[in-house]
Order: structure tokens, then sequence, then C-alpha cells
């Protein structure tokens, strides 16, 4: 779940119908709009050529762009059938004492992947050790978790799960999945973190190290 900063930009009388206003909610020049009595707030920068469109206008319902006329929807920044990309939108809520705007806190979104990361290789393992025989290793388990992964098991965790005779067959192979996607979004998280802000932060677990081959023959779920 993004993690949300919130940021005072306005006073809720400050804005009248149809007027934009460029704020700094953070670090983040944001464009703040006021229109069928709706605040919007859109990152300030068009897509298309990184115009400021605080400087544009409103006009039938889209914030135009002031360098080459794009039109954007003012609240969620899709926009017109003319365009393919919109700029980011950001929440907004408007409170007793003014107009706040929510930035996504990058790192504290990427630390919490990284806890669920973490908490499904956990949760892997300990399914793993109580299912007698889930060792004695037969099955890929990367076909079990996810047809043509590449991504290498935790420390400690078998590089294959038997699946005849084990009780516990698909609920390791679901377990071991949602280690996968936890690992990927985790690695998501990681990347969208402005490169600046990066050194502040611990960076995401290397793939873990394969075990050695194994010459037993392996099975895989149908």
């Amino acid at each position: 779940m993004a993690q949300i900063d919130w940021f005072r930009v306005a006073s809720p009388d400050e804005l009248e119908e149809g007027d934009i206003k460029t704020v700094l909610a953070g670090r983040n020049v944001v464009v703040l709009t006021l229109h069928e009595g709706r605040f919007g707030a859109l990152d300030n920068r068009c897509p298309h050529e990184n115009a400021p469109l605080g400087e544009g206008y409103i006009d039938r319902g889209w914030l135009i762009c002031p360098l080459h006329n794009y039109e954007f929807d003012p609240h969620d920044g899709h926009p017109s059938p003319t365009y393919e990309e919109g700029p980011p939108a950001h929440p907004v809520e408007v409170r007793e004492d003014g107009v706040y705007v929510g930035i996504e806190n990058f790192a504290a979104s990427y630390e919490e992947a990284r806890r669920a990361f973490f908490a499904a290789t956990d949760a892997a393992v300990a399914l793993v050790d109580a299912t007698e025989g889930a060792r004695a290793a037969l099955i890929d388990w990367r076909r079990a978790a996810v047809v043509g992964t590449e991504v290498e098991p935790p420390e400690n965790m078998p590089r294959t799960v038997e699946a005849a005779d084990l009780p516990n067959g698909l609920a390791i192979a679901r377990a071991l999945r949602a280690w996968h996607d936890s690992y990927e979004a985790m690695r998501v998280a990681f990347n969208r973190i402005p490169r600046e802000e990066r050194p502040a932060v611990a960076r995401p677990p290397q793939k873990y190290p394969a075990p050695a081959p194994s010459s037993v023959p392996r099975m895989t779920f149908g």
C-alpha cells in the first residue's frame, strides 16, 4: 500500500471556480485546480515536453497546456482523446485549516514492500519446514511458483518441493508464488525511489544463490 505524506498548499477559499495555481507540496511542484467545485492536483510538468501546466488555463473542462495546447482532466490528469499520456494526479483533501495534497513517500512504500517480502519468505520457509518430506526436493519449486521465472529461492529454502504424498503441495506452491510476487513488488517499489534518495534506504536483497545442482530427476505440477 502506498505511503502518503500530506502537505497544506492553500486555504479553502484561495481559489475561485476555474482557477489554477502552482504550489509546492513538500519538494514536489504541483498545479492545483478548482473545477466544478472540486480541487485537483497534478504534476506541474506536461508529459509531452515538460511545459509548466501551472501557466496554462482551464477551458471547456480541460486543463490546457500553455505550450502545445494539450488537454488534460484537471482532476485526474487523463488526457483528451487526441493524446495518450497525462500527468500524474495526487489525492486532495479539503480540511478546516486548508487544502492538502498527498504525495507518495516512495521510500516508505518501499520499506513496507520490503517488510512484506521478508514476511512472505518466513511464511514459505515455515510451511516447507512443517511439511514432512518437503525438503526431499523432487519438484522444481520455480515451476510450482510461477512458470518460467529465473528467480532463485531464499537461503535455506529448498530449490524443489515434492508433490507426491505431500499434503501441503498446493499450499507450498501458493506460498512460493506469494514469495516471488512480493520480491517483484519490492524491486519495483525500490526502482520508483528517486535516485538521489536511494543512498538513504537499504537496497533490496540480492537474488539468493542457487544450491548445488542435483542429479535427482524432477517432476512438475501439471
